[in-house]
């Protein structure tokens, strides 16, 4: 309503021109409508002839509007009620409060409507809802994310939108702070954040950053959830001004599991973008809390030919390690992450379960494939093919051969070196034993006792000598027996001083010492053969070209022939030995394409080494039967497509001339680039560029429009490691994780001295291996109770685990949580 449409006095017979209202603080003044509408509480007669648009601009206000006009300055200019407003009087009350009015009233962009972008919203017909303090039934909806599959309804959010923006965390995004996100027409809230909406926007982006920050360190350092909590911890930002405190350690457990969430959901979006198909390393790992721990890696080359390896599970495996139980979990992995149809090979040990894993995971994929309702898009090309597909570890291979040698050399191993230190103990020989079998039982009797590891150094430093341990032989540790015997030979003199201070050794000889250098000469190849698959990208082209030179060398050594003439007979009749266990390995490899293919994809070698090892009669058949396995699994048919439609595309360029002679000269057959690669010779890389562990992608990135169907296949197999190293580093940090690092020991170490004191005392007295020792049983255990019998060994352990009584515990783990000590 104008102010023309006001009257200035009451005509109603009142009798009162004016309204005298008391005066007001300035505070709490609020606008008196009795006295806009001229004392009256009626309407007035304008009021029910016609109501003036609240779009409609104020009359009289055509200038430009200013500062003083924006909503955040209305109440500067409003008056007062006492203020008397003069007769015909263009400034009045009603022109004054309606920006306000018109600001209220106008239609205000939802502040979750970035939040709402990021759904589809749908009704559900006949299912109704009732909202908190609500008594209207509303109409149900469906509410589903755009980006994937996950849904909720209005019923079940509750008019809640924790939830939603919670699930888009997981897609990585967040609500903007941005000045653009502010609502339309709020001249109030422009006007009032314009100057802060930089330092809010700061601030949130200040305090994200930390909290990332300190997600990214308690991962990274594997920091307990509560070190945050920690008082001096929180003093640090408490000092920093204006710092926000770092949350609580359940808030870091949520933050983490919703970030492993957002991962996933980018690793499955990766593999659907950049992964043709897929190689797998996997094993199986039983940490020191006895937690068996299931670890796959998967192994890619991406669309431009660069090399991928991300963690695909490492979680822990329920039930047995049987091949079946395995092949169930590795399924469901498949299943989750959608590269079924895109599995390629398994690379894992020697192990007869894993057989067992690759031949069920096999059928299940193939029914699941000849199912009606099968899914998959590439259905009726199974890559996969079970056994076929299984790359046993190279670096698994090396060690099984290694023991066989070992064995034959009667070199001992750790159950016998335990057993010669406890004959040293009680001043009793240790009998007649080979020179490594003496160096490993010398090493662990040295690092037994902390008064014989300082009497070793002070010995070696009295003589001017490195006092460097001897690296102890581990069993389960590739390539540990040859730093061992490296140690050995490199502190010889040490050995020798050492010697003549202890009466429980004999010294060396000049033979033992030729033994160990000839020893240490065959087990440096199987080190460099090991260091050579355990790299970080290993990749399978290798495996043949260690596969001939490791049987050169073999041969060689075993009959001392070439740079091992001089080898004794017990070296060389134990490299026979090992000789066997490398034929059986050499024929598994043998029956598998994927070696072959891998080979010739490195285009210094191509055929030629086949060429070189196989002979003229094997080679050739080799090498047909390698390029129709190519043919048939990359078809020439849109290769031919875009040979044509490229030649076509010549052709308009072309001249008349050039035309003509095309038609007049005989047509030149598009051969396919599969035959083309094999017929052209081998290609010369310079040694600086291999020293690049990508040099082979980035070779086949640069060849790929040469060779495409050869590119496709280098794609596919180059990704396949040739050994499960990549598990072995991962397995490694699981032990930081998982191992005895999260056992909490008695607070007294005098105690736990004393319990080991009386475990070795045991040792002695009941004649058993620290292998066999058992003590009570889990519900004697719980219990504060012993059985009658302080030592259980694994030959008792039938009678005692039953099903009521539960597993059995090792001795070590006597020592309670709360530093309760049952000692043995």
């Amino acid at each position: 309503m104008s102010g023309a449409e006001l009257p200035a006095s009451n005509n109603d017979g009142s009798g009162s021109s004016s309204v005298e209202l008391p005066p007001r603080p300035q505070r709490s003044q609020r606008i008196d409508y009795h006295f806009l509408n001229g004392g009256s509480d009626e309407d007035d007669i304008e009021d029910h002839i016609r109501k003036k648009s609240r779009l409609d601009s104020p009359p009289g206000r055509l200038e430009s509007i200013g500062p003083e006009d924006s909503a955040s300055q209305l109440h500067l200019n409003l008056p007062t009620p006492s203020e008397s407003v003069p007769p015909g009087s263009s400034r009045c009350f009603t022109e004054a409060i309606r920006p306000y009015k018109s600001h209220r009233k106008a239609r205000i962009k939802p502040l979750n409507q970035w939040l709402w972008n990021q759904f589809r919203v749908s009704p559900l017909p006949g299912k109704q809802w009732r909202p908190r303090r609500s008594r209207q039934l509303l109409e149900d909806r469906e509410i589903q994310c755009i980006h994937c599959g996950w849904k909720t309804t209005d019923s079940a959010r509750a008019t809640s939108t924790t939830n939603m923006k919670t699930h888009l965390a997981k897609h990585n995004i967040f609500e903007k702070s941005g000045p653009e996100d502010l609502g339309e027409g709020s001249s109030e809230t422009k006007q009032h954040s314009i100057a802060s909406i930089f330092q809010s926007r700061a601030e949130h982006d200040t305090r994200a950053l930390l909290e990332q920050n300190i997600l990214r360190w308690v991962v990274t350092d594997d920091v307990a959830f509560t070190a945050i909590e920690s008082p001096a911890f929180q003093q640090i930002f408490k000092d920093l001004p204006d710092a926000p405190l770092p949350f609580s350690s359940r808030t870091v457990a949520r933050r983490i599991d919703a970030d492993f969430d957002r991962c996933r959901v980018q690793l499955i979006d990766e593999l659907a973008r950049t992964c043709s198909t897929i190689a797998l390393s996997l094993d199986v790992w039983t940490s020191k809390n006895h937690k068996a721990i299931l670890g796959v890696i998967g192994h890619w080359v991406s669309t431009d030919f660069k090399y991928q390896e991300r963690v695909l599970e490492f979680s822990e495996l329920a039930g047995s390690h049987s091949g079946e139980n395995m092949a169930e979990t590795l399924q469901k992995m498949l299943v989750e992450l959608r590269i079924e149809e895109k599995l390629l090979t398994i690379t894992a040990d020697n192990a007869s379960n894993n057989e067992t894993l690759v031949s069920e995971l096999y059928f299940h994929l193939l029914e699941k494939y000849n199912s009606e309702d099968s899914k998959l898009p590439d259905k009726g090309r199974l890559r996969f093919q079970g056994i076929d597909s299984y790359i046993r570890c190279l670096a698994h291979v090396l060690n099984l051969i290694v023991r066989d040698i070992l064995s034959r050399m009667k070199s001992g191993d750790h159950k016998s070196a335990i057993e010669a230190c406890d004959l040293l103990q009680g001043n009793k020989k240790i009998g007649r034993q080979s020179a490594l079998a003496r160096i490993r039982i010398m090493t662990l009797w040295i690092l037994r006792t902390p008064q014989r590891r300082q009497q070793w150094k002070v010995t070696c430093q009295a003589n001017g000598l490195n006092d460097k341990f001897i690296e102890y032989d581990v069993e389960t540790r590739w390539n540990s027996t040859y730093r061992m015997v490296q140690g050995a030979l490199q502190a010889k003199a040490q050995i020798r001083m050492w010697i003549e201070h202890q009466n429980q050794f004999p010294p060396f000889s000049a033979d033992d010492w030729l033994q160990l250098q000839q020893l240490e000469m065959i087990l440096s190849k199987f080190d460099e053969f090991t260091q050579l698959v355990s790299r970080r990208k290993s990749q399978i082209s290798l495996a043949i070209p260690i596969y001939y030179e490791l049987n050169d060398m073999l041969e060689d050594a075993a009959s001392a022939q070439g740079d091992f003439s001089g080898l004794s007979s017990d070296i060389t009749s134990a490299i026979s030995a090992g000789m066997k266990k490398y034929k059986k390995y050499y024929e598994l490899m043998d029956a598998q394409d994927a070696y072959y293919i891998a080979l010739v994809l490195d285009p210094r070698f191509k055929t030629l080494l086949l060429d070189k090892e196989l002979g003229q009669v094997t080679a050739p058949k080799v090498i047909r039967s390698i390029k129709d396995t190519l043919h048939e699994q990359y078809p020439s048919k849109s290769s031919l497509e875009q040979s044509t439609s490229k030649i076509n595309q010549d052709n308009k360029r072309q001249s008349l001339e050039a035309r003509v002679l095309q038609k007049l000269q005989p047509q030149v057959i598009q051969r396919s680039d599969i035959d083309r690669y094999f017929e052209e010779g081998v290609v010369t890389v310079d040694e600086s560029v291999t020293k690049d562990e990508d040099w082979l992608f980035g070779w086949w990135r640069t060849h790929n429009d040469e060779y495409p169907r050869m590119a496709a296949a280098a794609r596919d197999y180059l990704a396949i490691p040739a050994a499960e190293v990549a598990v072995e580093r991962l397995f490694s940090r699981g032990r930081d994780l998982l191992g005895e690092s999260l056992r909490i020991q008695a607070e007294d170490p005098g105690v736990i001295s004393h319990w080991y004191d009386r475990l070795e005392y045991l040792y002695r007295e009941h004649g058993f291996e620290p292998h066999e020792i058992y003590n009570w049983d889990e519900t004697g255990f719980q219990n504060g109770e012993g059985l009658n019998q302080h030592v259980v060994s694994t030959r008792q352990t039938a009678s005692i685990a039953t099903g009521d009584r539960g597993e059995t515990i090792t001795g070590i783990e006597c020592i309670a949580a709360d530093g309760w000590v049952m000692f043995p």
